[in-house]
């Protein structure tokens, strides 16, 4: 089983160890024939953070790699959907018998939001464990 996530993008910018990797990320459609008339499919352009210990080894234009784990991918996937959705059925399983549905829908979106925040204020370690690995590709003419 395959445990990596790759992309081929260019790097938008470098700064001292951070670089700054440009990638097209497709929707799944976008491979179809008929892509090009139906309306529902679509690119859409992500830039992705790559720490690096010495990030002057790549340049602006660049072709590259960035390599995750899927183990990690499935986490994010956790910790953004699903964790808030089971805080969002519970809350309101346990609230709606006592307050009511307005309340309790008012309380669930109060403890998603309290949620988000706690991710928020945890960024820095998050980012930490996070992580893309950068490969230079062999082709490395400018785009």
């Amino acid at each position: 089983m395959d445990d990596k996530i790759t992309h081929i993008g260019i790097v938008d910018s470098v700064s001292e160890h951070k670089v700054i990797v440009r990638i097209l990320q497709a929707s799944a459609c976008s491979g179809c024939h008929a892509a090009g008339l139906c309306h529902s499919s679509e690119n859409k352009e992500k830039l992705i953070d790559v720490y690096v210990d010495s990030a002057s080894a790549y340049t602006k234009g660049q072709k590259v790699i960035i390599e995750g784990s899927t183990h990690r991918g499935l986490k994010a996937v956790i910790l953004a959907y699903v964790i808030p959705l089971v805080a969002i059925v519970v809350t309101l399983a346990l609230a709606i018998p006592r307050i009511g549905e307005p309340s309790a829908a008012i309380l669930s979106l109060i403890v998603v939001a309290a949620y988000y925040a706690i991710l928020y204020t945890q960024r820095s370690h998050l980012a930490k464990r996070f992580t893309f690995k950068i490969i230079k590709q062999q082709n490395n003419e400018s785009i």
